[in-house]
């Protein structure tokens, strides 16, 4: 009876072996996109705080020589993004349509 329960310990701490180097490549791979998110996020709060400032600072033609810039740096950062996900025809729609808004 003890080595069928030392046999079953042993068997259930395989599994929690072959289970940890399962995860291992799964975590580095989401603290990578953690990363990513966090970078990204950071980008959009500056933008946002551009945007805002010249808006109520500046007026219409000052806009339209700052916002290609800012395009570009929206293409670029959903191009990044687009690495992990497939959703660049998306993407490119949503960002028109926000530039758009502007």
């Amino acid at each position: 009876m003890y080595q069928k329960k030392q046999m079953f310990c042993q068997r259930k701490l395989k599994k929690k072996r072959e289970a940890l180097i399962q995860i291992g490549p799964l975590q580095k791979h989401c603290d990578n996109l953690e990363k990513r998110i966090y970078e990204l996020e950071s980008e959009n709060s500056i933008l946002k705080n551009i945007i805002g400032d010249l808006v109520k600072n500046n007026g219409q033609n000052k806009i339209e020589e700052i916002i290609e810039p800012i395009d570009k740096i929206i293409s670029n950062s959903m191009k990044e993004k687009n690495k992990y996900f497939n959703f660049q025809e998306d993407n490119q729609i949503y960002i028109n349509k926000k530039i758009k808004q502007i």
